[in-house]
């Protein structure tokens, strides 16, 4: 097997694995099994030892933080940066420390890190701009992990308009605290810091550790300008195993100075130390602007570390928790590892201290940034080609470079148990909480301020691009992930291992196939375990588990298992259910097992039950018979479905008939009960036969989807697809009072990203639909990466989801999860799995297809100036069609769609190509009758949260009344329920009625 088809087959599995497993922790298992798969831990294969392990040592492994840095072993170092505002007035000390989207900072990400040696991110907050710096050097001959240095420069924030910062900014100060802490307890050595100005380059503190031997950490300070004088450092000295509640312990010991006026002096640390204190923290307040560096140089008694005896070693597998070039096991350089730049290579561990200092602050320093991110930007144009083509949205490159550094600046590194609710025991009304073993997992995240944690359902989609960038790191993710497989095959879908995560809720081909052969074992024990947990009512057919079937709150059940949480499925769940997209993800995992055993040349036996499987699952005809409505001409999940289901304000009284206030529930109308039926809500799940390539290329079904892809009233929108279509009763609607449209309308990159892999694979497919796959494709990359890099432009980070009415960005944020796939999409590299589902008789080659999307892509240059009818001539060859011809209206609709303009007004939802008019527009009665709708609307709205007060009031009257009794009583309860329904019915969503218990029966 090729090394391409061999790292396709990777990258597919990679996203297989993740999808498919993307199951809720309350999933019901016999008996709490809380013990690893035996076996090996694919951590201890050679290629993760060595040299590969050495670099990764250190890293921003600490997601959760601005800034955090740590090892890669359970007891590390653990260094961080926090900052505040000295001015603030009364000394309040609004602390920056773990990342939050309530600290309302306008911008902060990595927007350079190459994911081993080299970041820098920029943080700005008010009116100070944060630059923080972080570059790490190999010490030859030390094997302790290297040296690293953090520079962190402070400069004025830019004023609206692009101006610099003012002259009262420029004279700002801000207050630094850089902090190091061993996690294992081990006492630190403060070095003479004190109130007294800090020698430049002087040691701050030095301790020892079991995996880097002897330390220190030094700062050299860059004065502000026209000053002589570098600032003062006070110091903390703590002793804590709290690594989670560092922010908390900063600000209690954050004091004004005794006897100082207000406004003349900030909170400051307190210039004291416990007694054995293994944490030290260092605050200086700079003047803007200003510079600081903090070096960390390890191995300063010159020789590695001995390893710790097996005895006194944690019970984690082969290696346990020292590095692995520690133990006498030690391999050379890991197979497919990339080789240090010659920017990232220090000193000798021989070299003297003050040189590796030199090294790593000042000017030297300030080289080897240069140096560093100039080879991070030619690394960006080898491995995406050149972002900043013609083709591509002005803007596209820094948004790629931002997105692939927060994904890589985002790796974290866990370690401990995770919690695991199951059902109770015989007689038992509440779950049981267990804990799984110890473990570690080095994974890529979410969102650094909302998801600093790992999410299998993510990661499949993170390694996609992890693994264009470096294959060996997202080997070695893949590797911890499949670590965590249970006894029963079973991995938790998300993972919060220890407390920091807790507390916020041709060498390249062979080290890909020595990986898969490790891995068969956890890969086949766990797609066995999702087989035998999944399965459907009948034989071929699929169906998640933990949906709700007795809530009375959701308008419909969430199935959270499958990734997708409320897109709408069967208004009442049942064992009857079965579910589209869950089957597609299974035909695709046995189809990758069977091509990787196969490919590793393993035993028939063990290969052949996955072959047999992969074929029936496979098989159109099946998929056809389970899960086609020929009424819709769609895919749909089957199930117990009404459409007679909604949200209802009830009225809802004591158990003496009193009223006391109102609840929105689920009622479902009994003049339509439930029948099993094909469930007709049309959206991303529909898509996923052609997401999974489940369709020849001849299909009449793959003909009818993409038919309806591009229609503007089902999924098609002027910024991607949207997840539900426009025609769903369910269509952006809120699943209970506070639970907002997640996957019912919003456009979602990843499930887009494998849209348009599919739409470039059956682009390059003869078949009838293969001129329309083309146009659809790239009428669809570029709706999407125009969307996304607007936005970038706009808001400065990549977003969860966007919205499919005008565009902007919704949820987290920055999001660099799935969404920054879009490096992919622009760089034109999708997924590609070798797969090919030919009707008969065609044949191919891959010179051919190459000269063919060359081809391609030239014409597509001319179609732009061609009208709908002619565009729909040439894209099928000069066959003349009708225009009353269904393909000819299909094609003419993909043609007549355009992406967004750069200049939009959001309010009435209309774009412009210039300043002039997008400024004549905002000066016009259009853009003034928007504005006054808006402002009217939230009038309603506040109209609302005042008049439901006097509905509250209205009840309680009549609770008063009801308490006098007889038909007086009656009466005057029924006045105030219509009151209260005249006030409250004209304010209501359309989707909610007002209704009390008997005008419901």
């Amino acid at each position: 097997m090729t090394t391409t088809r061999q790292a396709a087959l990777v990258a597919v599995f990679t996203v297989v694995i993740a999808a498919v497993a993307r199951l809720s922790l309350l999933v019901s298992v016999s008996e709490p099994e809380t013990t690893p798969l035996d076996g090996p831990l694919l951590q201890s294969l050679p290629q993760f030892q060595g040299t590969h392990s050495e670099q990764l040592l250190w890293g921003s492994y600490r997601s959760g933080l601005y800034m955090g840095l740590r090892m890669r072993v359970p007891k590390s170092l653990l260094a961080g940066l926090a900052w505040f505002d000295p001015n603030q007035p009364g000394g309040q000390v609004q602390l920056r420390h773990e990342a939050q989207s309530s600290d309302g900072l306008s911008r902060f990400g990595w927007e350079a890190h190459d994911g081993r040696t080299f970041g820098r991110q920029e943080l700005v907050d008010g009116a100070v701009h944060l630059s923080t710096h972080l570059m790490k050097q190999e010490v030859s001959g030390c094997s302790t992990g290297g040296d690293w240095a953090v520079r962190i420069t402070a400069r004025p924030a830019k004023q609206p308009g692009g101006r610099g910062g003012t002259n009262h900014n420029a004279h700002r100060r801000v207050s630094l605290i850089f902090y190091i802490m061993d996690e294992g307890g081990s006492p630190l050595q403060l070095e003479g810091a004190g109130s007294a100005p800090v020698p430049t380059g002087s040691t701050l503190v030095s301790g020892k550790h079991p995996v880097t031997g002897s330390w220190t950490l030094s700062m050299l300070q860059q004065p502000a300008a026209g000053s002589s004088k570098p600032a003062r450092v006070h110091h903390l000295g703590a002793r804590t195993l709290a690594t989670h509640k560092v922010t908390e312990l900063l600000k209690l010991h954050l004091k004004l100075p005794a006897g100082r006026p207000a406004g003349r002096a900030w909170p400051r640390l307190p210039n004291a130390a416990e007694a054995q204190s293994n944490l030290m923290a260092f605050q200086i307040t700079l003047t803007v602007p200003g510079q600081v560096d903090f070096t960390f140089l390890a191995g300063q008694d010159g020789a590695p570390p001995p390893p710790p005896s097996r005895a006194q070693q944690p019970n984690l597998g082969l290696s346990g928790w020292m590095p692995s070039w520690l133990l006498p096991s030690a391999q050379g350089p890991a197979q497919g590892s990339t080789p240090p730049a010659i920017s990232q290579r220090g000193p000798p561990c021989q070299a003297s201290r003050t040189s590796r200092l030199e090294n790593l602050q000042g000017d030297k320093l300030t080289g080897l940034l240069k140096d560093s991110e100039a080879d991070f930007d030619r690394r960006v144009t080898a491995s995406f080609g050149n972002l900043e083509a013609s083709d591509l949205p002005a803007g596209t490159a820094k948004a790629a470079k931002m997105a692939l550094s927060n994904m890589l600046g985002g790796l974290g590194y866990f370690y401990g148990s995770s919690k695991i609710k199951l059902p109770g025991g015989a007689g038992a009304a509440e779950p049981r909480i267990v804990e799984s073993w110890p473990s570690a997992l080095y994974t890529a995240v979410p969102g650094r301020s909302f998801f600093p944690r790992g999410f299998l359902w993510d990661e499949g989609f993170h390694q996609l691009l992890v693994r264009k960038w470096d294959p060996a790191i997202s080997r070695d993710v893949l590797a911890h992930w499949l670590d965590l497989v249970n006894s029963q095959g079973w991995i938790a879908r998300e993972q919060i291992l220890g407390e920091e995560a807790r507390a916020r809720v041709p060498a390249e081909f062979m080290a890909d196939a020595d990986f898969l052969r490790a891995a068969w074992p956890r890969l086949s024990a766990w797609l066995r375990w999702f087989e035998r947990t999944q399965q459907g009512p009948v034989p071929g057919s699929y169906r998640w588990r933990g949906r709700d079937g007795s809530t009375t709150r959701e308008l419909n059940p969430k199935t959270l298992a499958s990734g997708l949480d409320d897109f709408p499925r069967a208004s009442h769940p049942s064992e009857d259910e079965r579910h589209l997209d869950l089957r597609c993800w299974m035909a695709l995992a046995y189809q990758s097992l069977a091509t990787i055993g196969s490919s590793l040349k393993l035993p028939a036996e063990e290969v052949q039950p996955f072959a047999e499987k992969a074929a029936t699952l496979s098989d159109p005809a099946e998929l056809v018979r389970l899960h086609w409505d020929p009424a819709s001409r769609r895919f749909l999940d089957w199930g117990n479905h009404t459409q007679g289901v909604s949200l209802q304000w009830m009225l809802q009284r004591l158990p003496d008939g009193r009223p006391y206030g109102l609840e929105l529930q689920r009622v479902v109308d009994q003049h339509k009960p439930p029948q099993l039926q094909y469930v007709p809500h049309f959206g991303f799940v529909s898509l996923f036969p052609l997401l999974m390539r489940l369709l020849p290329a001849d299909s009449p079904q793959l003909e009818a989807l993409l038919q309806q892809l591009p229609k503007t009233k089902l999924l098609w929108s002027p910024y991607g697809l949207r997840s539900l279509s426009k025609d769903s009763s369910l269509y952006n609607q809120h699943n209970t009072k506070l639970d907002a449209p997640y996957w019912r309308g919003a456009v979602w990159f990843n499930i887009n990203y494998l849209t348009l892999a599919a739409l470039q694979h059956y682009s390059q497919v003869e078949g009838p639909a293969r001129a329309q796959a083309e146009l659809l494709h790239q009428k669809l990359r570029r709706t999407l990466l125009a969307n996304i890099v607007h936005v970038y432009k706009t808001t400065g980070s990549p977003w969860e989801n966007y919205d499919d009415q005008d565009g902007h960005g919704k949820g987290t944020h920055p999001f660099t999860g799935w969404t920054a796939l879009f490096v992919m999409a622009a760089s034109g590299e999708l997924l590609n799995w070798g797969k090919v589902s030919k009707p008969a008789g065609s044949s191919g080659g891959n010179n051919r297809d190459q000269r063919r999307r060359k081809e391609q892509n030239q014409r597509a240059a001319r179609n732009d100036q061609l009208d709908p009818y002619e565009r729909s001539q040439k894209a099928t060859g000069g066959v003349h069609l009708g225009p009353g011809s269904a393909a000819f209206a299909a094609v003419a609709d993909v043609a007549a769609l355009e992406g967004p303009a750069i200049l939009r007004c959001l309010p009435c939802q209309a774009t412009f190509s210039t300043e002039a008019q997008l400024q004549q527009h905002n000066e016009g009665p259009t853009h003034r009758k928007a504005l006054a709708r808006i402002q009217a609307a939230q009038e309603k709205k506040r109209r609302m949260g005042q008049n439901s007060g006097a509905a509250e009031a209205a009840l309680a009257a009549a609770a008063w009344a009801g308490a006098a009794g007889g038909e007086p009583a009656r009466v005057a309860r029924q006045q105030q329920e219509e009151s209260v329904s005249q006030i409250l019915e004209p304010l209501l969503p359309g989707h909610l009625v007002f209704s009390s218990p008997a005008a419901a029966a």
